[in-house]
């Protein structure tokens, strides 16, 4: 049986060395990419929803989006593609 990472492993390496967001930045991608308001983001960040609206812009014009659900697809896809990518390697070393 193959010891293939799985998505989850693969998805957390490949976000931070494929990135070009801040440390900060991905914290907020990630939670505007599970549905958090940026209000919610701002409180779970300890910093006012305006903070929180800087780092989401800065973030979709860093990745070339216009919103979460566009950032979320832009991601995931990048993702999909790449991890399929390392599963077919896998496959061929066998």
């Amino acid at each position: 049986m193959a010891n293939f990472v799985t998505a989850e492993q693969f998805f957390r390496g490949w976000l931070v060395s494929h990135s070009c967001l801040t440390a900060t930045e991905n914290e907020v991608a990630k939670l505007l990419m599970r549905g958090y308001s940026l209000r919610d983001i701002g409180r779970k960040r300890r910093c006012a929803a305006t903070t929180a609206s800087v780092h989401a812009c800065s973030i979709y014009s860093k990745v070339d989006v216009h919103s979460a659900g566009e950032l979320a697809a832009a991601l995931w896809l990048s993702f999909a593609e790449e991890y399929a990518s390392y599963l077919r390697r896998e496959s061929e070393k066998r």
